[in-house]
C-alpha cells in the first residue's frame, strides 16, 4: 500500500479469511489519517478513520444512484474522526 510503513492484517483459519486490516499512517494525495477495516460480528464491514484529513473525493465520483430502488449490499458502518473531509474540488467539511 502507497503512503504507508506500517500495516497489520489479521486472518482468520476458516472463511472469510481476513477479518481485521489496520493502517496506522495512511498518507495519500490529501489523506493524512489512520485507519481500520474489520468484519462485523453480525455481517458487513466498519470502517474508522482518525487524523488531520481523507480525500474522498474518488469515492464520491464513483458513487452512482442505484435504479428502481436501494440495493442490497452487506452492512457498512463508517466511524470518522477527522478534522477535514474533503468530497471534491471545492468541497470540504471541516470540523
Amino acid at each position: 500500500m502507497r503512503g504507508c510503513r506500517r500495516r497489520s492484517a489479521r486472518l482468520a483459519s476458516s472463511p472469510p479469511p481476513i477479518t481485521r486490516v489496520d493502517v496506522p499512517r495512511l498518507m495519500v494525495g490529501a489523506t493524512n489519517a489512520s485507519a481500520s477495516l474489520a468484519r462485523r460480528p453480525q455481517g458487513g464491514w466498519r470502517v474508522e478513520l482518525r487524523g488531520s484529513s481523507f480525500d474522498a473525493t474518488g469515492l464520491m465520483a464513483e458513487l452512482k444512484p442505484v435504479p428502481g430502488g436501494r440495493a442490497v449490499r452487506p452492512p457498512l458502518t463508517v466511524d470518522l474522526a477527522l478534522d477535514r473531509l474533503i468530497l471534491g474540488p471545492k468541497r470540504e467539511a471541516h470540523e
